[in-house]
């Protein structure tokens, strides 16, 4: 079998080695073994090549078509008998090749035994088998086979047997395979048909590059024809060019309405509000756009099918959860967004769902139980998740933002790492300032110190200026490994620049926390008035968004505060008051934790028999040790 007598790699550097003294790139090599799939012959030829000519990586293809193609015509196909030609030839266009297709396209009642035959000898030919059994050509046979039938074959009779292939790969469940012979030929409205059939099922595989080509074959006129095509050509581009995505799911949107088209415009509009939410950007914008839904609601009132209603649900409480958290609503439409997690969903509509819940229950909800139920939900390793890319990072940094919260460290790190990974193997970038602030953050958190100042130092590159949230949470993390080391005036520094970014940006849930930051500095400073008033804002903040996470940060502050000032009594009133809450919410964890400072504040909550018990687990959870030491 064609396996047992495959070169490895390492065995087809050696063969190279043999044919050439020179040593070529490390890519040119690995595209050599790809290419000939460790067929002997074919790496001997390529070699010959490199001895009179320098080999680079963009050449190899050439050097095939003129030595190797010569080769498998003068010695190997030539030699075959015309009926095994006529197979090959016509059955060059597909990646599998059953021996259902081959009868189709030859009409040969022996093409099972040719098949079989060819597979034995090693003719270029591999068996596999599956539901059903079908053959695969080595690639360099197959690009000859392919290049053959091209010169073989008359226009018409070669358009008319890719054609036949693809209608039969369609019929086979194969869309893509076959959406790529349609727009080869130019069956444009084949070619749609099945876009618009799989099109959310090729962008949860990642293949948006992929997806784009073959989109951009696509004349203008049949575009405007089926709108939705704007919309895939947008969420193609989103992972990369967030303007550019926008300025197409817009256009998907209104023409959707024109030809009223519900489905299209209810995806159109998630596309649009997902551009903006995904970048953590411009929140503005967003008003607009839920007025816009109000519009869809009323002119399609039923939504088209379950999917779309989840994520417009979504879409609508993220929304509302960035730009107008202290909405009335947002509790009773996050709690339906958590009894759709009890459903069947898709992948994507699942981890989108559970992204937005994860946000709101360690940020505003700050219900722990709750917290780790979402998170239990999903397994910790998704690389192998069938969903979209930006889906995929998105939900990572959440995902390490509440680990941190439940004083997960070392699951908190692996998510984040993860997350950064599946980055730079896309490309994909939009997230990397949150997913390494993450990681900056829970170095602090367990006092490395050195390792949070060195992944910091690499944030600066990252962030885009223009995005107010991007620089409100690095000056945030590099507030708080300061504080770890109580540098006061890069304390100061920090806290006014994440405020300063904070009240800029007009989210008050993110003023929130900016403001527990600066009110620490300020008190540090001397500044106890101004420290005061900044406290009381994010309590008042905290109390109008019902936020427990960052209310347990406000008594935490006023607890400090008093035991610096040496008021016992209020120091003592306050620690009550903050560790009633903790233990109400579950928390083992709070917004400005550092382990001296907590196990000083337990020990001391346990000298004086306030909330006793819950003072000895979060010293058992979190691993305090005793002040003096």
């Amino acid at each position: 079998q064609w396996e047992d007598i495959r070169f490895n790699r390492s065995e087809s550097q050696q063969l190279i080695a043999l044919q050439n003294s020179a040593d070529p790139e490390e890519k040119t090599l690995e595209m050599i073994h790809q290419k000939t799939e460790g067929w002997a012959a074919g790496l001997i030829l390529l070699a010959r090549q490199m001895r009179s000519t320098t080999l680079h990586f963009g050449e190899i293809d050439h050097l095939i078509k003129e030595d190797i193609f010569d080769y498998l015509a003068l010695e190997i196909f030539e030699q075959t008998d015309p009926l095994v030609q006529e197979l090959l030839l016509k059955t060059s266009f597909a990646e599998k090749v059953s021996v259902e297709l081959a009868t189709a396209l030859t009409k040969n009642r022996n093409a099972e035994q040719i098949l079989t035959q060819l597979s034995r000898d090693n003719y270029f030919t591999q068996r596999y088998l599956g539901d059903k059994a079908y053959y695969q050509f080595h690639p360099l046979f197959k690009d000859f086979l392919k290049s053959t039938a091209t010169n073989t074959f008359a226009e018409v009779e070669l358009k008319n047997i890719k054609f036949l292939t693809a209608e039969f790969l369609e019929k086979n469940n194969n869309s893509q395979e076959a959406i790529v012979i349609y727009l080869e030929i130019h069956r444009w409205q084949r070619a749609i048909d099945l876009i618009l059939r799989h099109g959310d099922r090729i962008i949860d595989q990642g293949l948006n590059r992929t997806f784009l080509e073959w989109l951009r074959q696509i004349p203008d006129v049949s575009v405007k024809a089926s709108p939705r095509l704007y919309y895939y050509l947008a969420s193609c581009q989103t992972p990369y060019d967030l303007e550019e995505a926008r300025s197409h799911f817009e256009l998907a949107f209104e023409e959707c309405i024109r030809l009223s088209d519900g489905l299209g415009a209810y995806m159109s509009w998630s596309g649009i509000m997902e551009t903006y939410l995904v970048n953590w950007g411009d929140f503005t914008a967003v008003d607009r756009w839920l007025e816009k839904l109000q519009y869809l609601r009323e002119v399609f009132p039923e939504y088209p099918n379950s999917a779309i209603k989840v994520r417009v649900m979504n879409n609508r409480a993220s929304a509302l959860f960035f730009r107008k958290p202290d909405h009335p609503e947002l509790l009773a439409w996050m709690e339906d967004l958590e009894n759709q997690l009890d459903k069947e969903l898709e992948p994507s509509a699942k981890m989108m769902t559970g992204y937005n819940l994860i946000y709101y229950y360690h940020t505003i909800g700050g219900n722990m139980p709750k917290l780790r139920a979402i998170l239990d939900r999903f397994k910790l390793d998704i690389s192998d998740v069938d969903v979209d890319i930006l889906t995929k990072i998105g939900f990572e940094q959440a995902r390490a933002s509440a680990l941190w919260l439940l004083g997960e460290e070392e699951k908190c790190f692996q998510v984040a790492s993860n997350g950064l990974r599946l980055a730079d193997e896309e490309n994909v970038h939009i997230w990397d300032v949150h997913l390494m602030t993450k990681r900056a953050f829970n170095a602090s958190s367990i006092g490395d110190l050195k390792q949070a100042r060195k992944w910091l130092e690499e944030i600066p590159e990252k962030i885009d200026a223009s995005n107010l949230v991007q620089v409100w949470e690095y000056h945030l993390a590099c507030y708080y490994e300061a504080a770890h080391r109580n540098a006061i005036l890069e304390m100061d520094q920090h806290s006014d620049t994440c405020l300063s970014a904070a009240l800029e940006k007009g989210g008050l849930w993110i003023e929130n926390y900016a403001r527990l930051a600066r009110a620490r500095a300020l008190f540090l400073l001397s500044r106890e008035k101004e420290a005061r008033e900044c406290l009381d804002i994010a309590e008042s903040i905290s109390l109008k968004l019902g936020n427990r996470t960052s209310t347990c940060g406000v008594w935490e502050e006023r607890t400090l505060m008093a035991l610096e000032l040496e008021d016992q009594a209020t120091a003592l009133t306050c620690l009550q008051e903050l560790l009633t809450r903790l233990r109400d919410g579950a928390f083992v964890n709070i917004p400005w934790w550092n382990s001296s400072t907590m196990s000083g504040l337990c020990s001391l909550a346990l000298e004086h028999t306030i909330e006793p018990e819950y003072a000895r687990l979060l010293i058992k959870k979190r691993k305090l040790s005793p002040p003096d030491q």
